[in-house]
C-alpha cells in the first residue's frame, strides 16, 4: 500500500516484468476498469522490452504487439474501458488483447466483473524451465493514484513446501470463458498445473487460501469465535454488511474505515451503526468507472499535446484498498483483494480475494492497519442534506449502463466506408444524444439518430479500423465517454494489423525496428510510443540519426550469437519490402535522406542478410 511507512511499496507494472533470463510464456489479466494507456504499459511490462513501461518507445510497442499476440489477454467489465484523448490510432491493435465481460450492472440486483488479478507463466531462456507468478488485489488497470493493496505470489521451487491455491484455476477458467476460442488461453493441462503450484508464503504467513467469488452464493467471511480485534478498510459499504461485522469482537468495537459519503448514506437511516462500530473516514478513490478527462469543450487549446485531465492532486491520499483483519490470540487473519464491504461484493459480483493466516509472534498486518485507522478522521453523522448530486450526470451514467448491458452492434466495411449496424433499433433517452466513432485523435464521432439501427462513419483507412469504438453521451454540456467492442463482420485479419503498423512506423520506424531486432539495446532510442508523428505515416516520427540504421556488424553479430533469430528479422524485412513498394513514388512519406537509407539497407540485406538467413535455416534442417 502506498504512503505507509511499514508496508513495502512497489510499482504494479514492475511485478509484471519478467526477471532477467526469463521471458513471458502466457498471461491473463482481470480488471473492472481499464485505461488504454495503462493496458499499453502492462503489455510493455510483460514483454520485458523496457525498464520504464510507462514511457516505452514506439519500436518497443511494436515488438510487444507482435510477440504477445495470442499470448496475453485482458478481460474488462463491458462499458468500463476509459477513453483517454490524444491516443494514436495504433492503439486500435489492442482489440487483439482487450476483451469484455458483459455483466448487467443495473439496479440493486446488478452484478459486475470486479476481480483484479494477473496470472503469468514465465519461461527461462536457457533451459525452458517454467515459473508461475500471480498478483491479486484492489488496483484496476487505470491511472488511479489512490492507495491500494495487493499480494504477489511467486512459485516455490520446492514442490513439497509452500501453499497450493486450486481456486486460481476457477478464476482463470471464468476469465477465459470471455475470450474468443483463438484468443490467448491457457491450455487445460496448464490450468491443472496452476492448481497444483506451491507458492512461497510471505514473511510471517503460515497459510494462503484464494477465494474465487462466482456471484452465485454468499461468501461473506464469519469468524469461528469472538475476536480480540477487527479492522475493515473498504471505501464502499452497505448497511447489511456493516451489521454483519458488529458481533465480531468480544470487547470494544470493530473499526471500519470507509468513504464519508458511504457512511453518511447508510447511517442516516440506521444510526445504531454509529454506536455498534468504530467508524473512521478517509477520502474515497475516484469512482472506478470514471475516466480522467473532462468533456471536450472543457479542454483548453493551450494544453499542447498533453491530456486535459481532471485535478487529481488529492487523489494520492484517497483510499481504494479492500482489507479485512481479525486477531484472536496467536492467530491473525487478513483478507486482501477486490470485494468491498457490500452484499454485492461478496454475493453477486465476480471477485477474487486472498485469505492469509499468521501465527508468528510478530503481527505482519495489525500495526499498519492500526496506523491507517489512527490517521483517519472519526465519522460524524450529519443532518440529512438536500441531494446535491448532478442529476444530468446520473442520467448519463444510467444510460451508459443500459447501453453497455443491451446494445449489441457490429461494423461492416464496404470499400473504404465503415458502417455500424445495431442488432436492434436504438432509442435514446429524451434530451440525451449518442455519438459513435473512432477514439483516435482527429476523428470526429457521428451522432446516432433516435430510432435508427445503423450509421455510417464514412471512409476510414484500413489502418485506422478497430473493433474498439468510442461511445459518447451528451446532455446540457455534460459528457460521458467510453470504449466498447463493435467487432467487424467479417473480422479484420492480418492486413489491418500490417496496415496499422506500417502507418504507425513509417520508413524510419521500420529501420529502427530492424536495428532493434539486430541489437536489442537500441530499441529504447526510438521515440515514445504515444509521441505525435510529425509527418505522414510517422515518417518524421521523433529524432533521427544514422546510428538508428541497421548495420553489417549487427547482422554478423546476430548470425554468430543467435542465428535462429534471423528469421524474425527476415519477417520484418518482408513487411518493409511490401511497404517500400508503396513509398517509391510518395515523396510526402519518404524524404530523399530516408530514401537513401532505405535503399542502402535493402542492398545490405539482399547481399548479406538474405544469405545469412538462408545459411541459418539450412543449418537447422
Amino acid at each position: 500500500m502506498s504512503g505507509q511507512p511499514d508496508w513495502q511499496t512497489h510499482s504494479l507494472l514492475a511485478q509484471f516484468r519478467p526477471e532477467p533470463g526469463w521471458v513471458l510464456d502466457r498471461a491473463c489479466f482481470a480488471t473492472y476498469s481499464a485505461d488504454i494507456r495503462v493496458v499499453t504499459a502492462a503489455l510493455l511490462a510483460v514483454a520485458g522490452v523496457t525498464n520504464d513501461p510507462e514511457s516505452g518507445s514506439a519500436v518497443q510497442l511494436v515488438q510487444a504487439f507482435r510477440d504477445l499476440r495470442r499470448r496475453v489477454s485482458f478481460v474488462v467489465q463491458r462499458g468500463r474501458i476509459h477513453w483517454p484523448r490524444n491516443i494514436p490510432q495504433v492503439s486500435g491493435l489492442l482489440d487483439r488483447f482487450i476483451f469484455e465481460a458483459n455483466y448487467d450492472e443495473r439496479g440493486h440486483s446488478g452484478r459486475s466483473w470486479h476481480p483484479k488479478f494477473a496470472v503469468m507463466r514465465w519461461r527461462r531462456v536457457d533451459d525452458d524451465a517454467i515459473s508461475w507468478r500471480v498478483w491479486l488485489g484492489s488496483r484496476n488497470l487505470t491511472r488511479d493514484l489512490s492507495l491500494d493493496a495487493g499480494l504477489l505470489l511467486i512459485e516455490d521451487a520446492d514442490r513439497e513446501s509452500g501453499n497450493a491455491t486450486p481456486e486460481l484455476k476457477k478464476a482463470v477458467e471464468t476469465l477465459q470463458a470471455h475470450l474468443p476460442k483463438h484468443g490467448a488461453q491457457f491450455a487445460q493441462r496448464e490450468l491443472d498445473e496452476l492448481a497444483k503450484v506451491q507458492w512461497i508464503s510471505p514473511p510471517g504467513v503460515k497459510k494462503i487460501k484464494i477465494h474465487w467469488l462466482d456471484g452465485a452464493s454468499n461468501h461473506f467471511p464469519q469468524p469461528d469465535g469472538l475476536q480480540q480485534e477487527a479492522i475493515v478498510i473498504s471505501p464502499f459499504v452497505d448497511r447489511a454488511s456493516m451489521h454483519r461485522t458488529t458481533g465480531w469482537i468480544k470487547a470494544g468495537k470493530p473499526i471500519l474505515v470507509a468513504s464519508p459519503v458511504e457512511l453518511q448514506r447508510e447511517c442516516q437511516s440506521h444510526p445504531e451503526l454509529t454506536k455498534a462500530l468504530d467508524l473512521r473516514v478517509r477520502a474515497p478513490a475516484i469512482e472506478e468507472g470514471i475516466s480522467y478527462e473532462p468533456p471536450a469543450d472543457l479542454v483548453t487549446q493551450d494544453q499542447g499535446e498533453g491530456e486535459g485531465e481532471i485535478d487529481r492532486r488529492d487523489e494520492a491520499r484517497a483510499l481504494h484498498a479492500k482489507l479485512m483483519y481479525w486477531r484472536q490470540g496467536k492467530e491473525k487473519r487478513l483478507w486482501i483483494g477486490s470485494p468491498n464491504l457490500t452484499s454485492r461484493g461478496w454475493s453477486r459480483n465476480l471477485e477474487i480475494v486472498a485469505e492469509l493466516l499468521s501465527v508468528a509472534p510478530k503481527d505482519p498486518w495489525g500495526p499498519v492497519l492500526r496506523e491507517i485507522a489512527e490517521k483517519a478522521e472519526r465519522f460524524t453523522l450529519l443532518e440529512a442534506a438536500a441531494d446535491s448530486e448532478n442529476e444530468t450526470q446520473d442520467l448519463l451514467e444510467n444510460v451508459r449502463k443500459d447501453l453497455s448491458a443491451e446494445f449489441v452492434c457490429h461494423q461492416q466495411r464496404k470499400g473504404d466506408v465503415v458502417g455500424v449496424v445495431a442488432k436492434q433499433t436504438l432509442h435514446i433517452e429524451a434530451g440525451v444524444s449518442l455519438w459513435v466513432g473512432l477514439p483516435w485523435a482527429g476523428n470526429a464521432p457521428v451522432q446516432w439518430p433516435d430510432g435508427a439501427d445503423r450509421i455510417s462513419l464514412g471512409p476510414v483507412p484500413l489502418s485506422a479500423c478497430s473493433d474498439l469504438l468510442l461511445f459518447l453521451l451528451r446532455k446540457d454540456g455534460n459528457e460521458v465517454g467510453w470504449l466498447m467492442h463493435g467487432p467487424f463482420s467479417p473480422p479484420l485479419g492480418e492486413p489491418r494489423d500490417q496496415a496499422s503498423l506500417a502507418e504507425y512506423l513509417g520508413p524510419r520506424g521500420y529501420l529502427q525496428l530492424i536495428r532493434a531486432e539486430l541489437e536489442a539495446t537500441s530499441a529504447g532510442s526510438a521515440p515514445p510510443w504515444d509521441s505525435p508523428p510529425q509527418g505522414r505515416g510517422g515518417s518524421q516520427h521523433g529524432s533521427w540519426n544514422r546510428y538508428d540504421l541497421p548495420t553489417l556488424e549487427g547482422l554478423l553479430r546476430l548470425f554468430l550469437r543467435d542465428p535462429e533469430h534471423l528469421q524474425k528479422v527476415a519477417d520484418t524485412v518482408a513487411m518493409l519490402e511490401k511497404e517500400a513498394i508503396k513509398w517509391e513514388s510518395d515523396d510526402a512519406a519518404v524524404t530523399p535522406e530516408v530514401r537513401r537509407d532505405l535503399i542502402s539497407f535493402q542492398e545490405l540485406w539482399r547481399s548479406v542478410g538474405k544469405h545469412l538467413t538462408d545459411r541459418a535455416v539450412s543449418s537447422e534442417t
